[in-house]
Parts: structure tokens; C-alpha cells; sequence
């Protein structure tokens, strides 16, 4: 899912407050993990915007694992320099170091995670509209650009396209 700079910014800013919930007392297990779970939605709708339950799943998903890809990089490298410990409250991870220190771990943890998703060669643009038409049938789709598999049939060596079988009365004259 993709979102302007201006939701970006105002998800990061939603994000910078619902972190100041390690200010609180400390909460038991429950009541800590349930205001974790709120705050990530929070953080998440207010930079995705309300979309159907199972993308907002998706998105909250994906925000925890860049969390913990984030947070476990900025721990292996608290280790390489020697960083003083980390303090973890209401679920929150804090990091006592200067800003200075803090915006260059976020740069390397940064460049570490985007060369890791080059390596994987993941393109979250790979897809392109695609319109089929069959004598007055006219179908556009979003179509995903072949990742490196190249498929094939296997008689005729033609390039074959994967097409959602709800499609298939459509262009079941087609062959």
C-alpha cells in the first residue's frame, strides 16, 4: 500500500505521541500489550487511512515486522559500538543515546534494511494495468509483472498469464 509524504509524516508524528506511553506507570502484561495493539492501529490507520479489515491487518502486520526489523538491527548494533542497554516499558523500546548517535543508527538501520530488500530483489511496484478484449468483451485488470519465473506453456513455449478464476466465464471462448 502506498501513501503520500504528507500521510507518511502525519503517521510518524501519530506514532512520535502513542510513544510517549512509556511515560506511564508501568502496566501489567495484558493492559500493556492491548495499548501496543491500539497504538500500532492508531499509527497505522492515520497513515494508511481506513481500508477494508484484512489490508488493515495486512498493513499492521507489515508495521510490526519493519518494527522488529528496526528494533532488532538498532539492537545488534548497540552491541558493535557498546551502547548503554536498552529499557523496554508498556511495550515501548527506549534507547538512552543522544540524537545525534540515534539519527545515525536509524540512517545505517536504514540502508542495512533497504540493501537486505534489494538482495531479495522485493519490488513493491511491479504491477501495470492490463486490458484483455475478446470481440466485445473488454476486461482491465491490475496485473502483476512477472517476478523471474518466466512460465510457459509447455507444448507451444508461449507466455502464459495467471488470471483470477473469476474471470474465467468472460473468456471461456478464448483459446
Amino acid at each position: 500500500t502506498t501513501c503520500s509524504f504528507k500521510r507518511q509524516l502525519v503517521g510518524a508524528g501519530v506514532g512520535a505521541v502513542c510513544s510517549l506511553v512509556i511515560l506511564l506507570p508501568s502496566l501489567n502484561f495484558i493492559l500493556s500489550l492491548l495499548l501496543l495493539v491500539l497504538t500500532s492501529a492508531i499509527t497505522v490507520i492515520a497513515t494508511f487511512g481506513i481500508n477494508k479489515m484484512m489490508l488493515l491487518l495486512k498493513q499492521i502486520i507489515c508495521f510490526y515486522i519493519a518494527s522488529f526489523l528496526f528494533t532488532g538491527t538498532m539492537a545488534v548494533l548497540s552491541k558493535l559500538i557498546k551502547m548503554p542497554s536498552l529499557l523496554v516499558r508498556n511495550g515501548v523500546v527506549y534507547y538512552n543515546l543522544s540524537a545525534i548517535l540515534l539519527v545515525m543508527l536509524a540512517v545505517a538501520t536504514y540502508f542495512i534494511i533497504t540493501l537486505i530488500c534489494k538482495y531479495l530483489k522485493r519490488n513493491v511496484d511491479a504491477t501495470c494495468k492490463l486490458s484483455i478484449s475478446q470481440g466485445d468483451v473488454k476486461l482491465q485488470v491490475i496485473a502483476l509483472i512477472d517476478s523471474g519465473n518466466k512460465l510457459q506453456e509447455p507444448f507451444s513455449e508461449k507466455w502464459v498469464m495467471l488470471l483470477d478464476s473469476q474471470y474465467e466465464k468472460l473468456f471461456s471462448n478464448i483459446s
